[in-house]
């Protein structure tokens, strides 16, 4: 019983409620579909998460959603609740996908290309996978190598998203050599303030009382989604 609590929070989709559409960073977004895993990064706050979650609710996009921390380091704790958000993604499958196992451990690589494979099948098309907070994997952890190996085999169709604070680590540089991956950085994440937006955030002050303001907003870029957002409702 311990564990379910914190089972759920690893793999539930964050909410969308309150937060805006943002036509620029969506189209960009749709155009990084033509490759199969998009990297997106940004300092805390800067709207990572937010700008996901919503994209994939207004485009009506079926995802498995999982919150990485420290533990996924441990392959067989990885993996089980990698099971656990398969379950809930697609809960007309009874049957879990298969756990790692002692008799496994000598055969890990043999046996992720065959868990992902089960978790592809279970999952219809198109569909996004993400994996949020990936920044809090160290380095040197064996999960990137699990995170390639099922790149290996997704599907047509399919994506998976990688959320963090940082850079990919450089095991993951492969991915861009093979042209495999796209980013979206912390400047494209930068909201352009237009005469619209400036004009609600501002009110009816005058114009340049407006742009002072509006600028401020734009200046300080941390946390100005929440700001806005705030705004609105």
């Amino acid at each position: 019983m311990k564990k379910d609590a914190p089972s759920l929070a690893k793999i539930t989709r964050p909410s969308a409620v309150g937060i805006l559409p943002r036509r620029r960073p969506f189209l960009r977004l749709d155009r990084s579909r033509s490759r199969p895993i998009l990297w997106v990064s940004g300092p805390p706050g800067s709207g990572k998460t937010s700008l996901i979650a919503s994209y994939l609710d207004v485009r009506k996009l079926s995802c498995l959603c999982y919150q990485v921390n420290e533990t996924d380091s441990d392959i067989a704790s990885f993996f089980y609740y990698l099971g656990l958000a398969a379950k809930k993604a697609s809960p007309r499958f009874q049957r879990p996908l298969p756990l790692l196992t002692p008799e496994y451990l000598t055969g890990i690589s043999t046996f992720t290309l065959r868990l992902f494979e089960h978790l592809y099948r279970r999952l219809e098309p198109p569909f996004f996978i993400v994996f949020d907070n990936y920044h809090r994997v160290s380095p040197d952890s064996p999960l990137h190598e699990i995170i390639l190996s099922g790149v290996s085999v997704l599907p047509e169709g399919m994506n998976i998203i990688l959320i963090s604070r940082s850079n990919p680590p450089p095991v993951l540089a492969q991915l861009h050599a093979h042209d495999r991956i796209e980013f979206l950085q912390w400047d494209q994440l930068h909201f352009i303030l237009k005469n619209r937006e400036r004009s609600f955030v501002c009110g009816r002050r005058k114009f340049a009382q407006r742009k002072r303001s509006s600028d401020f907003i734009k200046s300080r870029g941390v946390g100005w989604q929440v700001f806005f957002s705030s705004r609105m409702r």
